[in-house]
Formats: C-alpha cells, sequence, structure tokens
C-alpha cells in the first residue's frame, strides 16, 4: 500500500555516527511511486540511498532535523517519529495479540491499561499484530481502537488470512477451505442449526448467515460485523473458514458438533475452540502460528524476537510459533500449560501485567 511518503516495505537503511537512533535514512527503492526522488546524494552514499527534498515530506508530518552544512535549505533528514502511520517504522520484535479475552472483554471494552500498555510497546520498537478468528475489517476496527497504524499486520480467520493493518489488498497470504472440505463441512454443521447452533461462513471478508437471531444480535453487537443473510452456504465460495457457534451459558450444545468433525474431518481440516462456544473450522494446516511466519519474513523481523499472548486453544499454534508466550489466567489449565508465561485474567489488567513483565523488559 502506497500511503504518503513510503510503503509498507521501506526500512531502515544506513545510519551514519552522528546520527542519533531516531534518525533514518531510507532506500530510494523504497520511494518509487510516492513522488519523493533521489536529491544530492553524497559520495558515500549508494545509489540506492537518497536523502529527499523537504518538500517531498509536506502532509506526512515530517520535518527538517540536523541539516549538515553542505546540505541545502530545501533538504532535509527525517526522524524515524516522522514515518509514523506511513509503513516506515523501525521494528525490532513482534508481538501477536489475540482479541476476544485477551484484548477486547465479553462486553466489547478494552481496558485502558492495555491501551497503553500497547501504546507505550509501540514507541519502544514492538509491532503489535492483531492475530484473531475474527474476520479483517473487524479486527481492523480494533487496531484503531488501541492505535495501531497500516505499518504493521493483521492474522485473520484464525490464521486463513494474513494482510497489511494499513490496507486489505496488500495480502500476505490468503488460505480458505478447498471445496470438498468446504461442503463436508457444511453436511456436518448444518443439521445442529435445530439444535441450538448457528452456523457463519465467510467470503471476501464478508459474513455469511442462512438466520438472524439472538447470537447473530450478540456477535454483530461484539464485533462490529456486518452481515448478509443467504439461502443456501453452498454459493458461497472461497471461504476461508466456517464459525460453528452456540450460546456462551450452553457450551455443551456444541460437544456432538466437535466429536462428530472429530471422527469424520480429522487429518482433513483444522477445528479449535476459541471460546467454549465457538468452535472454528479451517483449511488443514492453517492456524494462528502458521500464518506468523509470513508476517516475520516480510517485516524482517527474527523468530527470537517474538512474543504471543492469548487465552483459547486456537492460540497454542501461535504460542508454539514465538519465543515467548503468555497465556492469559482466566485460561484454560491447557492453555496456560501451553504457555511459557501466566498474567493476570483480563479484567486483572493482565494484558498490561504481559507486557511489563514478560514482553517491554526483554
Amino acid at each position: 500500500m502506497t500511503n504518503g511518503l513510503s510503503d509498507n516495505r521501506a526500512h531502515l537503511n544506513y545510519r551514519s555516527p552522528s546520527e542519533g537512533r531516531d534518525t533514518v535514512r531510507i532506500n530510494a527503492g523504497d520511494l518509487y511511486g510516492n513522488g519523493a526522488h533521489e536529491d544530492s546524494k553524497a559520495p558515500s552514499e549508494g545509489r540506492d540511498t537518497v536523502r529527499i527534498n523537504a518538500g517531498d515530506l509536506h502532509g506526512n508530518g515530517a520535518h527538517e532535523d540536523s541539516r549538515s552544512p553542505s546540505e541545502g535549505r530545501d533538504t532535509a533528514r527525517i526522524k524515524a517519529g516522522d514515518l509514523h502511520g506511513n509503513g516506515a517504522r523501525a521494528y525490532h520484535s513482534a508481538v501477536f495479540i489475540d482479541l476476544d479475552g485477551t484484548l477486547v472483554e465479553r462486553s466489547g471494552n478494552i481496558p485502558a491499561s492495555a491501551i497503553e500498555a500497547i501504546k507505550k510497546a509501540q514507541s519502544m520498537g514492538f509491532m503489535i499484530v492483531i492475530t484473531t478468528g475474527r474476520m479483517y475489517r473487524s479486527a481492523r476496527k480494533e487496531t484503531a481502537r488501541i492505535g495501531v497504524g497500516g505499518d504493521s499486520a493483521i492474522i485473520a480467520y484464525n490464521g486463513a488470512f494474513a494482510a497489511s493493518s494499513g490496507d486489505i489488498r496488500d495480502v500476505y497470504h490468503f488460505s480458505p477451505l478447498p471445496a470438498p472440505e468446504y461442503e463436508a463441512v457444511l453436511d456436518i454443521v448444518l443439521p445442529f442449526c435445530d439444535r441450538g447452533v448457528t452456523v457463519f461462513c465467510y467470503s471476501d471478508d464478508e459474513l455469511y448467515v442462512d438466520r438472524e437471531g439472538e447470537l447473530l444480535k450478540e456477535y454483530v453487537g461484539r464485533t462490529g460485523a456486518i452481515y448478509k443473510v443467504t439461502d443456501d452456504f453452498r454459493k458461497i465460495s472461497g471461504a476461508p473458514k466456517v464459525l460453528a457457534l452456540t450460546y456462551f451459558d450452553k457450551p455443551e450444545l456444541l460437544k456432538p458438533v466437535h466429536a462428530k468433525i472429530d471422527s469424520a474431518m480429522k487429518g482433513r481440516i483444522e477445528y479449535a475452540f476459541s471460546f467454549p462456544n465457538y468452535l472454528e473450522l479451517t483449511k488443514l494446516g492453517v492456524t494462528k502460528g502458521a500464518a506468523i511466519p509470513g508476517v516475520l519474513e516480510r517485516k524482517g523481523i527474527p523468530p527470537e524476537r517474538t512474543f504471543a499472548i492469548g487465552d483459547s486453544f486456537n492460540d497454542i499454534p501461535m504460542f508454539r510459533a514465538c519465543a515467548v508466550s503468555v497465556a492469559m489466567g482466566g485460561a484454560d489449565e491447557e492453555v496456560r500449560k501451553s504457555a511459557t508465561r501466566v498474567t493476570a485474567p483480563i479484567e486483572k489488567d493482565g494484558l498490561a501485567e504481559a507486557f511489563e513483565n514478560f514482553i517491554l523488559r526483554q
């Protein structure tokens, strides 16, 4: 995505000894298509390194800084902080954060302490990557609430889809359910819709339902999702996942669904609970954890500088993919045992505690 000065591939290139940690030069290749151009390149600078005209920065909030005597009044160096929001922030680490039950309470509230911890982490060079079972557009709304800009990434649909947090068209990967498996899943789950279970399907980042009711109303109210009603889920193609859900206080209604999926689809698809009453069904090999390496490669962050925070069974693959993993205090015992660290529950500022105790000190 092109946005003002730079796109999502811009990165630190060279810093001279006299330049502080907040000053960067950026590669010429990262500027193409943005109106910036090469200007008064010093002999010591390679052909891929440029200084940029101050005029090229107008509208981006960047300003002249520590200009050398040899640089004219129209030439500026720019601070890394001036690039925030333009895709060129310099990150040394990545924190993959689940949404529901980890960052977002069941009421939809995000603790103020969590927002402050995330802002602090970003200012220290930690990239925040929302990693969720939700659809992309729903996750993007949450990134706006916590102050994550367009220079990060979002992993959605439990790992089936990953893209820039600033542009859904900048896709890192997309791995939908193959048609035979999608059809087989529908054959299993749809008969349970007369037994207190609802089915959601997705396509082109749209939510599709075949009925409106209490479960849909709660989901839309909590996530802000926009939905369409279909008379036949089989008309939908390219579904990144199928979600079978029931009432919060009646998770046992999903047990027979899980049992039938386990007996008929094991080894053909991935399936895991994101809540006791939410069963996520995706393509074989698709998990939150499997989506992480692609984000790291795109962003140039080493695996040893990765952190994960989650609260449910679908977060376990994410834990395994990161160097440090933190389970929320209210998580199931198996989830807590799968993490390297355990923090307080969400309602007791668990996310902020995770940052302070296990991430920012690394």
